[in-house]
């Protein structure tokens, strides 16, 4: 079951998106394993979004009588754009460099493609380890672009190699890249995060 989620849901729903990210590299170098302070990071973002962002839509997905993932849209109609604001790395993070590389380039290439106009832009869908391949992620994004259809909108997103085939699947197609070489920040390896746009449909 999709339904709204509420404010009362944050803790769940911080916990979900950190465990969610844990086993992702970039994830793992830019807010460290999960910890109180990455959850509390989390909640902070999640409710500041509720609070103080009219466009914030968040679905979760309830199974079994528990909350098993999150979808966390921002739906912009009209000429409304969203704000460029700038991220300060949480306090847990063991590799800052690499956390402000990645949402300035994220910032910057939404600003480029103009990312915020007639658009619903998915900033985090997320689902607890143990509920993942079992289409709750599936189910979440359907849910998501049925709304952004239902309202003639285009979809933007940035994948995670993990959640690439799952977008992909769902019309979703390769316009950007967020490219991060951690070797500049201490660490070995790199990173491409996909930028995607669904046409309206």
């Amino acid at each position: 079951m999709i339904t709204p989620a509420e404010p009362s849901d944050t803790p769940t729903l911080a916990r979900i998106q950190s465990a969610a990210f844990e086993s992702d590299l970039l994830g793992q170098l830019m807010f460290g394993p999960s910890s109180a302070e990455g959850d509390a990071f989390a909640a902070a973002e999640i409710q500041d979004a509720i609070h103080s962002d009219r466009s914030t839509r968040i679905m979760k997905a309830v199974v079994d009588g528990e909350v098993a993932g999150y979808a966390h849209w921002h739906v912009y109609t009209g000429a409304m754009a969203p704000l460029k604001k700038e991220k300060t790395p949480p306090a847990c993070s063991p590799f800052p460099g690499i956390f402000l590389s990645f949402f300035g380039q994220m910032a910057d290439k939404r600003v480029e493609h103009g990312v915020g106009t007639n658009q619903a832009v998915l900033q985090v869908l997320a689902v607890s380890p143990e509920h993942q391949r079992k289409g709750v992620g599936a189910a979440l994004l359907r849910e998501g672009l049925d709304h952004a259809d239902q309202h003639g909108l285009t979809a933007w997103l940035e994948a995670t190699e993990a959640g690439y085939p799952l977008y992909r699947r769902f019309g979703f197609k390769d316009v950007d890249e967020i490219a991060v070489d951690f070797t500049r920040f201490g660490h070995e390896g790199s990173n491409r995060t996909v930028c995607m746009l669904r046409d309206k449909q």
